[in-house]
């Protein structure tokens, strides 16, 4: 595996982010230039993962609790959980898949919420159309199914990972 830097995202990435994010728009969600700004201020945690020269491969996307957030995903864990961080998105480049980036991302991601004394991270991943990469990936991350709801046409299994378990 060759070295890879996880650094902020940074105005000068948004353009790239937003490629990785349509690239997969069938496991994720559409997105702008303005929402990923609004969601960019908005988040507790948006890191691109990079490989030499620095160039981004893959970013991940997070929101805290008390976020102003419109998803219907994000407002259910609001109602369930008290102090949280919520995944609102992941993206590797899929010529970089198995490389393990997406768990070096999630890694540094659990240090930053443990550092911050966050003990549970939220996340959904679609169940119909299924998504069995990510589903196989949150299980062996030990996250746990909460419940499933469908959000735009989409069945999600609503999942949590208890830090304080790892």
């Amino acid at each position: 595996m060759s070295d890879v830097v996880i650094r902020p995202a940074i105005a000068s990435d948004l353009s790239l982010i937003l490629s990785l994010n349509d690239a997969e728009v069938r496991w994720t969600s559409p997105l702008n230039h303005q929402q990923l700004v609004y969601l960019d201020q908005q988040a507790c945690y948006h890191r691109v993962i990079c490989e030499e020269p620095d160039v981004p491969v893959g970013f991940l996307l997070v929101l805290p609790a008390g976020a102003d957030y419109a998803s219907d995903n994000y407002r259910w864990f609001s109602t369930q959980l008290t102090d949280f961080w919520y995944i609102d998105r992941i993206v590797i480049n899929s010529n970089q898949a198995g490389k393990g980036l997406g768990v070096q991302l999630y890694q540094d991601l659990c240090q930053a919420a443990q550092h911050e004394g966050i003990v549970q991270l939220a996340c959904e991943y679609n169940l119909h159309p299924p998504n069995r990469p990510s589903a196989r990936f949150h299980q062996r991350f030990g996250f746990e199914e909460m419940a499933q709801q469908t959000h735009n046409g989409k069945m999600v299994s609503l999942q949590v990972l208890d830090l304080n378990s790892r």
